[in-house]
């Protein structure tokens, strides 16, 4: 499967620590020529290192922004361990990208399935109307009050703002306070009160079904895989 021609590459994508993170194999990046070499001299923070899992040696590579076309948004099963069947639901978002040599690139930008990331993202499509195909451009920055990384969108050299604002968000799919099958909050391992997503993740479920009409060509499904 995947939704674009055999041969293209395939790389991933993250925003963490107030950067877009290109992360792929060391073997694939120490090429010559190396294929991520436009992008590692544009960015000047490449790093190499051994992932928790030790399979294989990675290098992130940082920078400011990413830009490309939106395919799809997904929600996957993503297989964490091959040997014990884990799985976990992850959002898949499927761009495409063409470097200087005009090779396109399959890039899956991962997110959980509480994501907040995903939420603005999805917020801001919203504001879009008609058919969705111009160029993104996704730019990481770190929240107050030390939150974490946002990322804000521009689409076609706009910057998208959300349709719905935080008190409407709260009104529409609020997240509320967990409770057990009594009625009684359901408390993490340190006794902080645990949070129910459940009415936010399906809102968002809905609004993905939305965009994905609106995005051309449609996409087929991603392999379920771990990206990282």
């Amino acid at each position: 499967m995947g939704f674009v021609p055999a041969g293209t590459r395939k790389d991933y994508i993250k925003f963490k620590d107030g950067k877009a993170v290109m992360q792929v194999l060391a073997k694939e990046f120490n090429k010559d020529p190396n294929p991520y070499q436009e992008l590692a001299d544009a960015s000047g923070d490449c790093y190499e290192f051994m992932p928790k899992n030790g399979k294989e040696k990675k290098v992130d590579i940082r920078f400011g922004a990413y830009e490309a076309t939106l395919k799809k948004i997904e929600l996957a099963d993503i297989i964490i361990d091959k040997a014990k069947g884990t799985k976990r639901k992850l959002w898949n978002i499927a761009l495409e990208d063409v470097d200087s040599d005009g090779v396109i690139k399959e890039v899956v930008w991962s997110e959980g399935l509480k994501s907040y990331k995903v939420q603005g993202l999805v917020n801001s499509l919203l504001t879009i109307e008609g058919s969705i195909d111009g160029v993104f451009r996704f730019t990481p920055y770190l929240a107050k009050n030390d939150k974490g990384t946002n990322v804000s969108v521009r689409y076609n050299g706009e910057k998208l703002s959300w349709k719905y604002g935080i008190d409407e968000m709260d009104k529409l799919a609020p997240i509320t306070d967990a409770v057990d099958g009594d009625g009684e909050p359901l408390l993490d391992d340190q006794g902080n009160q645990m949070k129910d997503f459940r009415k936010r993740i399906a809102w968002v479920k809905k609004q993905v079904e939305i965009i994905n009409v609106k995005l051309q060509p449609k996409a087929e499904e991603f392999q379920d895989e771990d990206p990282y």
